[in-house]
């Protein structure tokens, strides 16, 4: 997806100016290195896409905690290096609600660890608070309060129009 997005940028990025459309993306397009993929195209386009958490404004101790172990487990200077931010979010939270709900089984049979999930009672992730996080009639954990657009700025580094 991330190929294909670059692809679409760069071929819109050659048109001229008057025929360039804005682009609205969902998130995968920001799971890796897309401003290396696009080149000088990317600042050609108006390009925004949806996010669900920014490393740049959150302030949160749990915050600190992910990003200093990332930094260190990655080898990285700066919290800008981490180039999916809504991915480490995302993974760290589903991974402890998984463990969460994996704990209360006591098993790793796969159907009670699917079960166990609707019984997850809550959990302080670094997206959000979920209070639960699934129910036996809603299996998605974020809602439209969750997500803002973002773009990507001259460096390469995601940023929030929040």
């Amino acid at each position: 997806i991330e190929a294909e997005g670059a692809l679409l940028v760069r071929e819109l990025g050659a048109l001229p100016p008057r025929e360039r459309l804005p682009v609205i993306s969902h998130w995968s397009i920001a799971g890796g290195d897309f401003p290396a993929l696009t080149g000088e195209a990317l600042h050609k386009v108006d390009l925004v896409f949806v996010q669900t958490f920014d490393l740049q404004t959150s302030n949160s101790a749990k915050a600190r905690q992910v990003v200093s172990a990332a930094m260190k487990l990655f080898h990285l200077n700066d919290v800008s290096e981490i180039k999916s931010p809504a991915g480490l979010a995302h993974a760290y939270d589903l991974t402890h609600i998984l463990a969460l709900a994996i704990d209360k089984t006591g098993s790793t049979d796969r159907r009670k660890i699917r079960d166990a999930l609707e019984q997850v009672e809550r959990y302080d992730g670094l997206v959000r608070s979920y209070r639960p996080p699934f129910t036996a009639t809603r299996h998605e954990a974020l809602g439209p309060e969750n997500v803002f657009l973002s773009r990507f700025r001259k460096d390469g580094v995601i940023q929030a129009l929040k």
